[in-house]
């Protein structure tokens, strides 16, 4: 069975996902399954291995230039900067509120 559908998913499905293990892998499985565009943020630390797994990828560090243009038909992982030990976090809040705002 596909995850969407087990999920119900559907385009305006917002979804987290939590645990020990597989996170990443099934977010961007459900995501390739989803009609793009699909905006993919994560709260935990991703290796720069697994933001290959995005069709783009947008770091925002300080006001964001993102666009409902940038989205596109595409699968995009939005994080904030990478840390010292070469992993990618979560935006800010305010972020989180501006990227809602251009999809919606």
């Amino acid at each position: 069975m596909l995850i969407e559908r087990a999920l119900r998913a559907n385009r305006k499905i917002r979804m987290a996902f939590v645990g020990a293990g597989g996170k990443t892998t099934a977010m961007f499985q459900l995501a390739r399954q989803l009609r793009p565009p699909v905006i993919v943020i994560t709260t935990t630390h991703l290796t720069i291995a697994q933001i290959a797994l995005a069709d783009a990828h947008f770091v925002v560090e300080s006001q964001s230039n993102l666009s409902a243009h940038d989205i596109g038909k595409r699968i995009v992982l939005i994080t904030g900067p990478r840390s010292d030990d070469n992993k990618y976090s979560c935006p800010g809040n305010e972020f989180l509120h501006r990227i809602l705002a251009i999809v919606e």
